[in-house]
């Protein structure tokens, strides 16, 4: 059982996959969520695809990444759940997430209804397309922060 848990162990592969799979789409399509929100503002509102009102379903998949990523440091490298790598790490993930469900997909949400309304105003679309892009970059930071500390794991040499 030991060879099966160990960090080239095959549970570990397929959760390192996972969690860097769905890290790249969900993260992904949510900053490309971002940049529709950049072209509401530059006054772009045509043929943006994640503005219809509703959060793609490639987009919850950032939601599975703390989750992965804390099962597969408890399983593989249970101390670690401790140092400061991973905890840092780990609230960047919390933060990203509680981020893009408290502002970013409000925000998408609520430029989606205000971009199918036929009387939308310009202006009206700005302050949500505005918190949506500002959301999307934190997140993005926090992502960028996450991952550097993951693959570096400062201080563990």
């Amino acid at each position: 059982m030991i060879g099966l848990l160990s960090a080239t162990g095959p549970i570990a592969t397929v959760l390192i996959l996972a969690h860097v799979g769905v890290g790249i789409v969900g993260y992904g399509t949510n900053a490309l969520a971002g940049w529709d929100a950049s072209e509401v503002l530059r006054g772009r509102t045509e043929g943006r695809r994640f503005l219809d009102g509703s959060v793609a379903p490639s987009q919850l998949a950032m939601l599975w990444v703390p989750i992965l990523g804390a099962l597969l440091v408890a399983l593989v490298d249970p101390e670690a759940l401790g140092t400061a790598w991973f905890l840092v790490a780990f609230g960047a993930w919390c933060v990203s997430v509680a981020l893009v469900l408290a502002v970013a997909w409000p925000a998408q949400r609520e430029l989606g209804r205000l971009l199918a309304a036929t009387s939308a105003v310009p202006e009206a679309l700005r302050r949500p397309a505005r918190r949506m892009l500002r959301a999307q970059q934190l997140i993005v930071v926090c992502y960028v922060i996450a991952f550097w500390l993951m693959v570096l794991k400062p201080g563990n040499r």
